[in-house]
């Protein structure tokens, strides 16, 4: 009823179309809203891309040196010889490694090193490199992922015409060392366990054996005497094949027992004042930093110790390296009993 009120110049009568410049602004209108609800549409979908990204990106990565002595000897030649290896923690989320780069540290000479090889978890990543003048070697690969978790990164040296009397190690600056990024794309420095370095390797020029004697007088269901023999290997691990022993009166006919703990192992004869234990089977490994101890125990001489106890020394060795295949054979002077 109020329709009566409306005067007819501005009601449009029925059938008649609305003027242009008013259906202009009601489309402007109908712009304008639909423009804001875009706009807030689209803040709303980027800060919530934003906030998942920023919670899946954060990441951390800590890194230490693998190993547990100061001082590694290897024997030449040096065939993908690991010089290196690093633990590597990562938390949160994945990252990405784009490069890596340390400091090869000593006395060598560049120009003998035909490559040094970057693994990851057992995994060659990209092309071996080589130390500039100042000893840098720097990897640079497409993006290695390593996602949560443990993993293992390793340094390989190939290095054939490498001589004894070089030394070096490797040293890592964390602040310029990784390259990283995390799920959004920044970058990060890793966390770094000190020492910064790994264990100084020192070349030999070939392996080597040595040993030293704890002896004793024992006495049991007849008289014998026996004396502890400990071997060790340096630069790499042995085969002990014998050990040769001198008296220093006449024992012909006399036994030596030989023993690996409480283990019997093999035994020998003197011939007038000498002695030689072979060692057939099973195979007795000299490993280095380790020391292996033996006990010589010898018998069948009641007649001799009647009057007066024989001296016995170990007056050498002999074993095969299993790196580099030679003979080294080691004299000594040592008294056993």
């Amino acid at each position: 009823m109020f329709d009566s009120f409306i005067s007819s110049r501005t009601r449009p009568a029925h059938g008649k179309k609305i003027p242009l410049h008013q259906h202009s602004l009601v489309f402007l209108i109908v712009l304008i809203v639909l423009s804001s609800s875009i706009v807030t549409t689209g803040l709303v979908l980027r800060i919530r891309s934003q906030s998942d990204v920023g919670y899946a990106g954060a990441a951390s990565l800590t890194i230490w040196f693998s190993g547990d002595t100061e001082r590694d000897e290897f024997v030449p030649p040096l065939m993908v010889q690991p010089i290196a290896e690093l633990s590597t923690t990562v938390e949160d989320s994945s990252i990405a490694l784009y490069s890596f780069s340390f400091l090869l540290d000593g006395t060598f000479d560049p120009q003998e090193i035909s490559g040094i090889a970057f693994f990851a978890d057992g995994v060659q990543i990209g092309y071996p490199s080589l130390p500039d003048e100042y000893g840098r070697v720097r990897f640079i690969f497409e993006p290695l992922i390593l996602t949560q978790g443990k993993h293992t990164l390793d340094l390989r040296m190939t290095a054939p015409a490498m001589t004894g009397g070089s030394a070096f190690r490797v040293v890592v600056n964390p602040k310029e060392a990784f390259t990283l990024a995390n799920a959004r794309g920044d970058s990060f420095e890793p966390r770094m366990l000190y020492p910064f370095s790994s264990n100084l390797h020192v070349i030999l020029n070939h392996g080597r054996i040595g040993a030293f004697v704890r002896s004793n007088t024992v006495s049991s269901t007849g008289p014998q005497l026996s004396g502890i023999v400990h071997f060790y290997a340096e630069g790499e691990d042995m085969r002990l094949d014998t050990i040769s022993l001198t008296a220093d009166r006449d024992l012909t006919g006399s036994r030596i027992d030989v023993f690996s703990g409480t283990q019997f192992v093999t035994s020998a004869h003197f011939v007038g004042t000498d002695a030689l234990v072979r060692f057939d089977a099973p195979v007795q490994r000299l490993l280095r930093t380790k020391n292996t101890p033996y006990r010589l125990l010898l018998t069948d001489i009641a007649e001799i110790l009647a009057s007066e106890s024989p001296h016995v020394f170990v007056a050498g060795a002999q074993a095969h390296s299993y790196q580099s295949g030679q003979v080294i054979t080691f004299d000594a002077d040592l008294k056993l009993f």
